[in-house]
């Protein structure tokens, strides 16, 4: 088998403001760094957090071009990381986060559906000369189709006008589940126990991650200390030799849903999370 190139790519999570945050790493629910309370919790009022990793811009701006996200991309490794916010007082005890990968993986059906939302987007723009019009365009911008996950939000630059179907604007969750209902004529599809609709369901992969923080603390007796060792323990996770996943329009989400800690700690703890990826190619369609 002849080696393939891999490309990591990546960053930091920083907030749910686009502006500060990585290129092509988005937080769709939820803000960042993780905040945990006393007892750690994840807190804003739900544990469920999800960061959205777009794969064309995080590959355009390492390669300097720009990737079309009508593709596939195949993946061959994932890794996330905890780091410590230097804040003094912060990251005084042991922090466990777990969750899963979310993906689509490509399947004809898939693939049709948002070529279908493509060729309807350029007949609503063909006669357009607007900031995003298809052949006469007033912004320099990107040109492709462009779609987040569960919304339009989720990626930069992307496309805007979506049809009234699409409450949250080009969304892959929206698009497929509309093209899905087409296909039936507002019918549910195969309702057997084998699968129940014909753009199937997202792929899933869990994760889990460890910061532990060294910790010291006098106690009574003959020996008046007792320390902790530090530990980090990064959620990672590689393809067999050989093997990727692939991923529907390079959209890959990482859902937060659950966090845990050893003991009660003094004050709330932070997290930075650190995010890697690794790319062997894609296929354009």
């Amino acid at each position: 088998m002849p080696t393939q190139n891999l490309h990591i790519v990546g960053g930091m999570c920083r907030s749910n403001d686009p502006a500060t945050n990585s290129p092509g790493i988005r937080v769709s629910d939820g803000s960042f760094p993780l905040d945990q309370d006393a007892d750690g919790v994840l807190e804003i009022g739900s544990t469920r957090r999800q960061i959205i990793c777009d794969l064309s811009e995080l590959l355009g701006y390492r390669l300097g071009k720009q990737i079309p996200q009508t593709a596939n991309f195949r993946v061959n490794y994932l890794k996330i990381s905890l780091r410590n916010v230097n804040d003094g007082n912060d990251n005084d005890g042991p922090n466990y986060f777990a969750g899963d990968w979310e993906w689509y993986t490509p399947t004809k059906h898939r693939v049709d559906a948002v070529q279908a939302w493509r060729q309807l987007e350029k007949r609503l723009e063909e006669d357009d000369a607007d900031d995003e019009g298809l052949f006469v365009s007033t912004e320099d911008r990107y040109k492709g189709f462009r779609f987040g996950f569960s919304s339009a939000t989720d990626v930069t630059h992307a496309t805007r006008g979506a049809p009234d179907p699409l409450q949250e604007g080009y969304n892959i969750v929206e698009m497929l589940s509309t093209y899905n209902s087409g296909l039936h004529n507002g019918v549910p599809a195969q309702t057997n126990a084998i699968y129940d609709r014909k753009v199937g369901r997202t792929s899933h992969l869990g994760w889990s991650a460890v910061c532990e923080n060294g910790f010291f603390q006098d106690v009574p007796g003959p020996v008046n200390e007792n320390y902790d060792t530090a530990f980090i323990q990064d959620g990672e996770w590689t393809a067999p030799n050989g093997h990727a996943i692939e991923v529907l329009g390079g959209l890959l989400a990482i859902n937060f849903t659950h966090s845990s800690v050893d003991n009660v700690q003094n004050v709330d703890d932070d997290f930075h999370v650190f995010i890697d990826i690794g790319v062997s190619g894609w296929s354009s369609w």
